[in-house]
Protein backbone atom coordinates (compact mmCIF):
# COMPACT_ATOMS: atom_id res chain seq x y z
CA UNK A 1 0.00 0.00 0.00
CA UNK A 2 1.17 3.21 -1.47
CA UNK A 3 1.07 5.57 1.85
CA UNK A 4 2.91 8.73 0.11
CA UNK A 5 -0.61 9.29 -1.65
CA UNK A 6 -2.38 9.69 1.51
CA UNK A 7 -2.81 13.54 2.64
CA UNK A 8 -0.44 14.56 5.77
CA UNK A 9 -3.59 17.12 6.72
CA UNK A 10 -6.70 16.35 8.21
CA UNK A 11 -9.68 18.38 9.07
CA UNK A 12 -11.26 21.05 7.12
CA UNK A 13 -7.99 21.24 4.61
CA UNK A 14 -8.86 17.68 3.45
CA UNK A 15 -12.30 18.40 3.17
CA UNK A 16 -11.46 21.22 0.85
CA UNK A 17 -9.45 19.60 -1.18
CA UNK A 18 -11.81 16.71 -1.80
CA UNK A 19 -14.63 19.12 -2.02
CA UNK A 20 -12.60 20.70 -4.72
CA UNK A 21 -11.29 17.32 -6.26
CA UNK A 22 -14.17 16.88 -8.93
CA UNK A 23 -12.55 13.69 -11.24
CA UNK A 24 -11.50 12.15 -7.69
CA UNK A 25 -7.76 11.93 -9.50
CA UNK A 26 -6.25 12.88 -6.04
CA UNK A 27 -4.98 15.95 -7.92
CA UNK A 28 -6.47 19.65 -8.45
CA UNK A 29 -5.45 21.33 -11.19
CA UNK A 30 -6.52 25.06 -12.45
CA UNK A 31 -10.37 24.01 -14.05
CA UNK A 32 -11.00 22.36 -10.28
CA UNK A 33 -10.03 25.47 -8.83
CA UNK A 34 -11.64 27.76 -11.14
CA UNK A 35 -15.00 28.34 -8.70
CA UNK A 36 -12.54 30.09 -6.57
CA UNK A 37 -10.63 32.27 -8.93
CA UNK A 38 -13.97 33.52 -9.85
CA UNK A 39 -14.97 35.13 -6.43
CA UNK A 40 -13.12 38.76 -6.99
CA UNK A 41 -11.66 39.01 -3.34
CA UNK A 42 -9.57 36.09 -4.20
CA UNK A 43 -7.23 37.80 -6.44
CA UNK A 44 -4.32 35.54 -4.37
CA UNK A 45 -5.52 32.08 -5.41
CA UNK A 46 -3.41 32.10 -8.90
CA UNK A 47 -0.13 33.08 -7.12
CA UNK A 48 -0.86 30.74 -4.20
CA UNK A 49 -1.52 27.93 -6.40
CA UNK A 50 1.81 28.41 -8.13
CA UNK A 51 3.84 28.72 -5.00
CA UNK A 52 2.54 25.46 -3.82
CA UNK A 53 2.75 23.77 -7.28
CA UNK A 54 6.16 22.09 -6.05
CA UNK A 55 6.63 19.75 -9.10
CA UNK A 56 5.33 22.78 -11.09
CA UNK A 57 3.59 20.36 -12.67
CA UNK A 58 0.04 22.48 -13.07
CA UNK A 59 -1.43 20.33 -10.65
CA UNK A 60 -1.48 20.01 -6.67
CA UNK A 61 -1.32 17.04 -5.29
CA UNK A 62 -3.34 16.51 -1.87
CA UNK A 63 0.64 16.50 0.00
CA UNK A 64 1.42 20.00 -2.28
CA UNK A 65 -2.10 21.21 -1.06
CA UNK A 66 -2.06 20.50 2.58
CA UNK A 67 2.15 21.31 2.92
CA UNK A 68 1.32 24.83 1.17
CA UNK A 69 -1.01 25.59 4.11
CA UNK A 70 1.57 24.45 7.08
CA UNK A 71 4.25 26.34 5.98
CA UNK A 72 5.81 27.95 8.11
CA UNK A 73 5.66 32.23 7.77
Amino acid sequence: FDTSILPICKDSLGWMFNKLDMNYDLLLDQSELSAIYLDKYELCMRPLFNSCDSFKDGKLSNNEWCYCFQKPD
